[in-house]
């Protein structure tokens, strides 16, 4: 089986996390496991570089979210004429019936049209873009590789004090209206709690520098996916809240809580889809009993009055993460069930 993966720069410190869970890190693990296979990735650097002959002869071309409506058909035609087969993956919602993401929701409907098989991260995405595909989407769950993550965030120290237990947010600017909910009663944890640390990583909403007025409060700017680990490991607890009545998040994963389990962070979650089938499965997170700030609130504050319990999630979300929801760990395994049965 022959497939070549497309990214967008194959350097490692510009690899961002939707290239890595989506692209590089199945094909990799393809390629550990499929010996006598020829998988590999290329980024858009290297791609420049090649022949069409130097490019032709695989089974099956794929990328996550990378699209050119203005050389999409003549792409296939080629990928087509070869006798290969194309799959375009998405993890998010980029038909912009719900959010603008780039301007180009009606560019992307087309080209999903265009493409041999659609992969995805969730179901909720398949119902939505089926329609527009030739075939229905397949789902692809997303998993996480625990000892890469383990071993940056190794090389780091702590930045808060070991007694103070760090609580807050990460993420990207698409989390505005996620956030708002519990933004208060994490403002009022801050206020109440001396010894905790409040946290904020990445694109962090104008309305939540006001925390800082009450409590201690660290920014952590953006960083390299590279270097994520570290960033995040610096949490005790994380909060993963989604806003489930925004319909954009229908089709979000619950990797956000993967990520925290696999470093031993505990993750308090939105009772969301995702979340709550993690939960069902038994993985060691917390599930706010209501979407409310009392719900927010109560959450955070049991873990933080009950400290053994929050220990004792940490310690289990590293194993629990490893058996069931590590790419390394078997979860390489629907990657290469799929792309078999098409390239067959």
């Amino acid at each position: 089986m022959k497939v070549l993966g497309f990214l967008k720069d194959s350097a490692w410190d510009k690899l961002d996390a939707v290239q890595f869970y989506r692209t590089f890190l199945p094909l990799r693990e393809l390629s550990r496991h499929c010996p006598d296979g020829d998988i590999k990735c290329v980024g858009d650097e290297v791609v420049g570089t090649m022949s069409d002959d130097d490019l032709g002869g695989r089974d099956i071309y794929t990328m996550s979210r990378m699209y050119n409506l203005d050389m999409c058909q003549e792409f296939v035609d080629e990928v087509h004429r070869r006798g290969g087969l194309i799959v375009l993956d998405t993890d998010d919602d980029l038909t912009e019936k719900y959010r603008l993401v780039s301007g180009r929701g009606d560019e992307f409907l087309e080209v999903l049209g265009m493409m041999d098989y659609v992969s995805v991260s969730t179901p909720p995405l398949v119902t939505l873009l089926g329609p527009y595909c030739k075939r229905e989407p397949v789902v692809l769950r997303n998993c996480v590789d625990s000892s890469w993550m383990q071993n940056v965030a190794a090389k780091s120290r702590r930045i808060v004090e070991d007694s103070s237990t760090s609580i807050g947010l990460s993420g990207s600017p698409t989390h505005w209206r996620d956030w708002q909910l519990p933004s208060v009663p994490l403002a009022r944890i801050g206020k109440e709690y001396p010894d905790v640390s409040v946290l904020l990583h990445g694109d962090v909403p104008r309305y939540l520098q006001h925390i800082s007025k009450n409590s201690t409060v660290l920014n952590l700017g953006p960083v390299p996916f590279s270097i994520y680990p570290v960033l995040l490991r610096q949490f005790d607890i994380l909060l993963c809240a989604v806003d489930s009545d925004d319909r954009f998040n229908d089709g979000k994963s619950g990797l956000k809580a993967l990520e925290c389990m696999a470093l031993g962070v505990v993750p308090i979650c939105s009772q969301f889809g995702p979340y709550l089938d993690l939960a069902a499965a038994g993985a060691p997170i917390v599930i706010i009993k209501e979407e409310s700030r009392d719900g927010w609130y109560e959450a955070m504050r049991n873990l933080l009055e009950h400290d053994d319990r929050r220990r004792h999630l940490s310690a289990l979300g590293p194993a629990w993460v490893l058996k069931h929801r590590d790419m390394v760990n078997g979860g390489y395994k629907q990657w290469l069930d799929f792309y078999r049965e098409i390239a067959n």
